[in-house]
């Protein structure tokens, strides 16, 4: 019982400050929003789209950077000193590459919305944004990799407390180029971008700085990292590249469901997009916690504590189903609780869809809860190195099945948007189970049952 309440604990002191961190990082983009907003409609509308493609592609490249704390925590757990600083700057081989795709993207960004469609007008507020943001990439992937680093080794106070350090710094740079305060030029949109760049350059030179004042982090970074005698970038792709493509399946799945709900009516989105945000939460509490997981398992299998590695499994597992049951209550018993967040419950234009979205939320519970076990396992196989197996899974899950089925049910077949979500929830748990059977395999090769 000691040991189980004690991995418990030190489960939750590394998922805790995870989860708050990925909270904060969405305030700077939701205030971004309110000040692009007092440019002008057109603005806004320029920024969103910028945003959410910029967001939509940096995804991927987070996904692929992110390995680097799975391959760190086994080091550290090895106490392999010498192999976590080589990881370290193979990350950021990585991140120095990943940076010229997106700088790519960045230039030819104006042509992309043209062959999207986007109107012209639009084009032009978006490409002084696509100039300014292309100084961000460097620092951004930069700070990325330390804060692998850093979670590798089992600190994520650390990037919590960057975080909260880096929210003003963003706001104040913005707010000042964007509107030209404190002496300096009004820039418009291009000062978004350049303040969200000042904003990364900050964050890096602090984090920088951190680690080469604190001899507990520096010893990590010698002289021996330039000789690259061991090479570490094909483990991190290995791992990288599937965590990244799993993650734009993810996203692209909010995307093709809020196109399908649109094309229902505004009331259908309307009410399926109140569950969606809620379900967003979870994901963000979920994202935190697998993180926890795998770095934890991680530790414990390169120091090859095999009964402690199986213990935090178990602890995983509880952890993940009892947040998304939670969740998942408020949703079936208290529906109203979330619906009154987007609307007035007392206004009879709303009844219609106020009925739809306490009928999604029903099934978004189910869903949910589906989701947080499949976040658990993902957790587990990554810790195992083992992330090609989810992202097929997921691939065959949410565009296979969700989307392949769902698209004609919903416009050939006279279904609707509860049916269409009853598929998803159904195609998750099947992703669940393939995921499941993926565990025990991996886990008995490895000697953990």
């Amino acid at each position: 019982m000691n040991t189980f309440l004690k991995e418990n604990r030190q489960l939750l002191i590394l998922a805790l400050p995870l989860i708050v961190n990925y909270f904060i990082e969405g305030c700077p983009n939701f205030i971004n929003n309110a000040m692009m907003a007092h440019l002008g409609q057109t603005q806004l509308a320029a920024g969103a789209i910028v945003s959410s493609a910029f967001t939509g592609v940096l995804v991927f490249f987070y996904g692929a950077l992110s390995a680097a704390s799975t391959l760190v925590s086994h080091h550290f757990g090895a106490n392999e000193k010498r192999q976590i600083g080589e990881v370290i700057r193979d990350a950021s081989l990585v991140a120095i590459i990943s940076s010229i795709f997106l700088y790519m993207l960045l230039i030819y960004g104006a042509d992309i919305l043209r062959w999207a469609g986007q109107p012209p007008a639009l084009i032009t507020l978006a490409i002084p944004y696509l100039h300014g943001l292309m100084f961000a990439v460097i620092p951004d992937f930069a700070t990325m990799v330390l804060w692998q680093f850093f979670i590798g080794l089992g600190r994520p106070k650390v990037t919590l407390i960057s975080s909260i350090l880096y929210v003003p710094i963003n706001i104040l740079a913005n707010y000042s180029l964007m509107f030209g305060h404190f002496g300096l030029p009004a820039m418009g949109m291009f000062g978004i971008g350049l303040g969200t760049a000042v904003g990364y350059w900050a964050l890096f030179a602090g984090l920088l700085s951190y680690i080469f004042y604190q001899p507990q982090y520096r010893q990590y970074f010698s002289k021996h990292l330039m000789q690259f005698k061991d090479l570490h970038i094909k483990p991190l792709l290995h791992i990288g590249l599937p965590m990244g493509f799993m993650w734009c399946i993810d996203l692209s799945f909010g995307m093709f469901a809020a196109f399908f709900a649109g094309k229902l009516g505004t009331t259908s989105l309307a009410a399926q997009q109140i569950g969606v945000q809620i379900t967003g939460l979870t994901f963000l509490v979920m994202a935190g916690l697998s993180q926890a997981i795998t770095v934890r398992i991680g530790h414990t299998w390169g120091a090859k504590d095999y009964n402690a590695a199986r213990l935090i499994c178990l602890i995983g597992f509880l952890f993940s189903f009892t947040i998304g049951f939670l969740f998942s209550l408020i949703f079936w018993f208290k529906p109203l609780w979330i619906i009154g967040i987007d609307f007035n419950l007392t206004d009879p234009k709303n009844a219609e869809v106020i009925k739809l979205a306490c009928e999604f939320l029903v099934i978004f519970g189910f869903y949910q809860i589906a989701n947080s076990m499949r976040y658990a396992f993902f957790a587990v196989l990554r810790a195992l190195k083992d992330t090609y197996f989810p992202a097929l899974c997921s691939l065959v899950g949410f565009y296979g099945i969700a989307i392949g089925v769902g698209y004609p049910l919903l416009f050939h077949w006279g279904g609707n948007l509860f049916q269409f979500w009853s598929l998803a929830t159904i195609a998750l748990l099947m992703i669940v189970g393939a995921m499941y059977w993926r565990f025990t395999q991996r886990v008995k090769l490895a000697g953990l049952i």
